[in-house]
């Protein structure tokens, strides 16, 4: 998510739309990727993967799945690949479950996605939904000494995390937590783990090809995103 999706100094609670929390399904996926064509069609994958998340059938969602490589596969290079069908069915497959499991409140269909690219370290994400058209920025490529660097990203989750679990215990201790606020603050916890979700896969696949000398920063950054998820969960157990 955007710096401005974090948590406000007022201590306010943040609102997130379906749109915006497309958005952070969108950049956990694109997250590392140089090419642009890549990206772009890993947004449209996300969006397909989010509609067909809504289905609560689960054979009914596998059927969408088989049923969109059917209609993916005529536009792919002759001859397909080995390995392509079963890869790309895996990468709904995994796309589905994300959304399902963290962002299980969410249950708006996604009517477009469009990617832009902007320059070298970010794109626009353009979503349509029932309600209307939002744009958001995706910041593809945090690296080791990017603006934001990839450390610099994992801290401004862990300080958002501590933000919003000071603001729900203190609200709990004067009693004004809200069943409202409850689920808003579950739904801002889901899209902060699936932003989270990008963030460690990418910085596990670092640590796998890093040098030795450099094993030291990128094992501490998977050791980050785990100790952040793991907040994130305990301050979903306290809502209930």
């Amino acid at each position: 998510m955007d710096d401005e999706d974090g948590l406000p100094p007022n201590s306010t609670l943040p609102r997130l739309t379906p749109a915006a929390c497309f958005k952070t399904l969108v950049q956990s996926h694109v997250l590392g990727l140089a090419e642009f064509g890549h990206r772009s069609k890993g947004a449209q994958l996300c969006l397909y993967a989010w509609d067909i998340a809504l289905f609560p059938d689960s054979q009914v969602r596998d059927e969408q799945i088989q049923r969109l490589w059917r209609t993916c596969e005529p536009l792919t290079p002759k001859p397909v690949p080995e390995g392509l069908p079963l890869w790309f069915r895996d990468q709904v497959r995994g796309l589905v479950a994300r959304k399902r499991e963290l962002l299980p409140m969410v249950m708006t269909f996604i009517t477009n996605a469009k990617l832009e690219a902007v320059d070298e370290e970010t794109d626009r994400l353009i979503v349509t939904t029932e309600p209307g058209t939002e744009e958001f920025t995706i910041r593809w490529r945090p690296d080791p000494t990017g603006t934001p660097s990839f450390g610099q990203c994992l801290r401004r989750l862990a300080n958002d995390t501590e933000d919003l679990s000071d603001w729900v215990f203190e609200r709990r201790r004067g009693l004004q937590l809200t069943g409202e606020d409850a689920a808003d603050v579950a739904m801002v916890c889901g899209a902060w783990r699936v932003e989270l979700a990008g963030y460690r896969e990418l910085a596990a696949m670092w640590n796998q090809k890093a040098a030795p000398s450099a094993k030291r920063v990128t094992g501490e950054w998977v050791r980050m995103a785990d100790e952040i998820d793991g907040k994130i969960k305990r301050l979903l157990v306290a809502l209930v």
